[in-house]
């Protein structure tokens, strides 16, 4: 719930005749907080209820005009809010709450990773071999295209035996330091050879 429990959160709202502002001032959060809280959390409106509060819903963003923000903003909340003239949380809301919203941010979202293939693409055409290098160490792990060493005990076994990992730890050695000196120790012994 973050830095308050709900039951802070009804204490606040007990005697503050259900003024979000005296509740989020006592509770030292910003309304919009409150809000979420409260939309969250049915117990919390209960005790609002109780106060005797009556919290307007906000009139909601005609959908058409939140599918027509989400349009060619790369699916940044804060500009989708901006366009809309509302909170980054209001969006975020919009998008949990109606479907053709999150598909269509969604949507969005996907259209910048194709812009990003179509630059790689672009980039390969041109026969840029750090692209080339990109794309296989990444897409071409399969084929054997993979920048990571692995190094393994006979057969594939581990490399240090779990008694001797247990022993190593007991003694207080930082295992990572261990391998990295164990790294050196073969890479030195390989150059003599």
């Amino acid at each position: 719930m973050g830095r308050h429990s709900i039951a802070e959160m009804r204490q606040a709202i007990e005697g503050s005749g259900g003024n979000i502002s005296t509740i989020a001032e006592r509770l030292g959060v910003a309304r919009q907080t409150i809000y979420r809280n409260i939309r969250k959390y049915p117990e919390l409106q209960a005790a609002l209820d109780a106060e005797g509060a009556q919290i307007e819903k906000r009139p909601q963003k005609p959908l058409d005009a939140v599918l027509k923000a989400i349009e060619g903003s790369a699916g940044n909340k804060s500009e989708i809010a901006r366009r809309l003239n509302c909170t980054r949380d209001t969006v975020e809301n919009y998008i949990r709450e109606w479907e053709p919203v999150r598909v269509a941010f969604e949507n969005e979202r996907e259209s910048l990773v194709d812009q990003a293939e179509n630059v790689i693409h672009l980039r390969l055409s041109e026969n840029d071999a750090d692209m080339a290098k990109f794309v296989v160490s990444r897409m071409g792990k399969n084929r054997g295209w993979d920048n990571r060493n692995q190094i393994t005990g006979k057969d594939g076994e581990a490399l240090f035996s779990p008694d001797v990992l247990d022993l190593a730890r007991r003694m207080g050695f930082d295992m990572s330091v261990v391998v990295r000196e164990f790294e050196d120790m073969v890479r030195a012994a390989a150059v003599e050879q």
